[in-house]
């Protein structure tokens, strides 16, 4: 998960060459926090897949939760795009998408037990 995390990261410094305006349709924070961690979640699901599966699946995951958060792709990618231009602020999102990425994962540990 540390990976995902360095990557956007990464991702990040790469696009702040580029100047993006705050989109017309910008999701919330709070809401794009909650999008991201479902991303990664779907993102980590897709890796487990067979390789002639994984873009079918990824769309169906995709178009999932973006019905989910009643937002569009284009949306999406755009307020992704203006939240990375913001290295503090986005860098503050991430952690709250990593927490939330944990509590996810010890609420699944803890009903396996």
């Amino acid at each position: 998960m540390r990976g995902v995390f360095v990557l956007w990261l990464c991702l990040l410094a790469i696009g702040c060459s580029k100047q993006v305006e705050k989109p017309k349709e910008l999701i919330p924070e709070t809401k794009m926090i909650s999008v991201l961690k479902e991303v990664h979640i779907a993102e980590a699901a897709i890796q487990s897949a067979k390789a002639d599966q994984k873009d079918s699946i990824a769309t169906l995951y995709y178009s999932t939760i973006f019905k989910i958060h009643d937002i569009g792709e284009q949306s999406f990618y755009e307020s992704l795009d203006y939240y990375m231009m913001q290295p503090k602020r986005f860098e503050q999102m991430y952690e709250q998408v990593v927490e939330k990425i944990n509590e996810t994962t010890a609420n699944v540990e803890n009903k396996e037990k």
